[in-house]
C-alpha cells in the first residue's frame, strides 16, 4: 500500500489490526533542490595543503577514482618548479613511493584504484613549461579499506635537488565501502527483533 500526499498538513492513520494504535504523517512543502555539491575537501598542512575532489572518507565502491592536489603555501616554495616526493602507506605498510616534478608547483594526482603495481602516466609539460598536466596513477592504491597516510615533501626547487627535503607535511585518508554488507545484516536483524518485542508488548 502506498499513498502520495499532495497537500501540506498533519494526517492521522490507524492500524487496521490494532485500532488503538495511531500514527501521524506530517507533510511539508518540498524544499527547492540545492545545487549539486562537489564534495571537495581541503586538508590544511603547515607548508602544503591537500585538496581532494571528493568528500572524505573515500568510498572506493561509489567512486572510480580520486584526485589529490598538493598546493604549496610556504613562501619559499610558492610559484616555483618543484620536485615532490610522495609516499603513501596503508596501516603502516608502504604501497607507493615516487618523486614527481611539477612546473607550476601545484601537483595533481588522479588515482584509480585497481590491482597490481601502480603505473604512472600523464604529467606532460604545458606550453613554455609553465604548467604540468595531472599525473594519472593506476594500481593498488586505495583499493582496500583502511587508513592511508600520505607523506609529502619537497626535494627539489627550480630543477635543483635539495641537500635535505623541505616543506614536509603528512595527511590521512580513510578508505571505506559505501555500506558494508556485514554491517547491514546485523542492523536488519536487530531492527526485526526490536519490532517483534514492541509488537508483543503492545499485544499483551
Amino acid at each position: 500500500f502506498s499513498y502520495t500526499f499532495n497537500d501540506e498538513g498533519e494526517y492521522l492513520y490507524y492500524c487496521s489490526l490494532h485500532p488503538f494504535m495511531v500514527g501521524k504523517v506530517i507533510v511539508e512543502a518540498a524544499a527547492e533542490e540545492a545545487e549539486e555539491e562537489t564534495g571537495a575537501n581541503v586538508m590544511q598542512g603547515t607548508n602544503i595543503d591537500l585538496e581532494t575532489n571528493l568528500a572524505l572518507p573515500f568510498d572506493r565502491e561509489a567512486n572510480n577514482s580520486i584526485t589529490l592536489r598538493f598546493v604549496p603555501k610556504a613562501d619559499e616554495i610558492v610559484g616555483h618548479h618543484l620536485d615532490y616526493h610522495v609516499e603513501i602507506t596503508r596501516d603502516g605498510e608502504q604501497v607507493w613511493d615516487q618523486v614527481l616534478h611539477d612546473h607550476d608547483g601545484v601537483l595533481e594526482l588522479i588515482i584509480t584504484p585497481s590491482e597490481g603495481v601502480p603505473e604512472v602516466s600523464g604529467g606532460e609539460a604545458g606550453e613554455g613549461n609553465v604548467s604540468t598536466a595531472p599525473y594519472k596513477i593506476s594500481g593498488a592504491i586505495f583499493n582496500e579499506n583502511g587508513q592511508y597516510t600520505i607523506k609529502v615533501e619537497i626535494v627539489g626547487i627550480d630543477h635543483t635537488p635539495l641537500d635535505e627535503p623541505t616543506a614536509e607535511d603528512q595527511f590521512s585518508i580513510s578508505v571505506v565501502p559505501e555500506f558494508p554488507l556485514a554491517a547491514l545484516i546485523p542492523l536488519v536483524v536487530g531492527f526485526s527483533v526490536l519490532a517483534a518485542m514492541r509488537v508483543r508488548k503492545i499485544t499483551f
